[in-house]
């Protein structure tokens, strides 16, 4: 195993079958310094991200976002504050609000951090 490959605890895989076909797990426990590795997989989900979003109870249809609300998430995911995320995307930090706002309804949270959870997944499985 290359020393670049490392599986940890909680880490997502792919599992990979000989004819192609493929399921999402995460690693439920590793021993030998992670050279024996036990995978939970489950039905639900074709990606990470959908694994991720059902796992949690959150809808994510990205199709419904704007513009506008997509160019934020990057950002959320750095856990960026308002007043930053308004000086990058070069609007007032009112308008940051209100997409932040929109995006908690459209994404099923009701907590700026959770909102920022959800960022981090996305960005991990696009």
């Amino acid at each position: 195993m290359p020393s670049s490959l490392t599986f940890k605890k909680d880490d997502f895989v792919k599992i990979v079958a000989t004819n192609g076909n493929y399921r999402y797990g995460y690693i439920a426990r590793t021993s030998e310094a992670g050279f024996h590795i036990e995978v939970c997989m489950h039905e639900e989900g074709e990606s990470m991200l959908e694994y991720e979003a059902l796992t949690s109870g959150l809808s994510v249809n990205l199709g419904q976002l704007t513009e506008a609300e997509k160019r934020l998430l990057p950002l959320l995911a750095l856990a960026c504050p308002t007043g930053d995320i308004a000086s990058k995307l070069n609007i007032s930090p009112s308008t940051v609000r209100s997409q932040v706002h929109m995006l908690k309804i459209k994404l099923g949270v009701t907590e700026r951090d959770q909102l920022c959870v959800l960022a981090q997944a996305l960005a991990k499985g696009l």
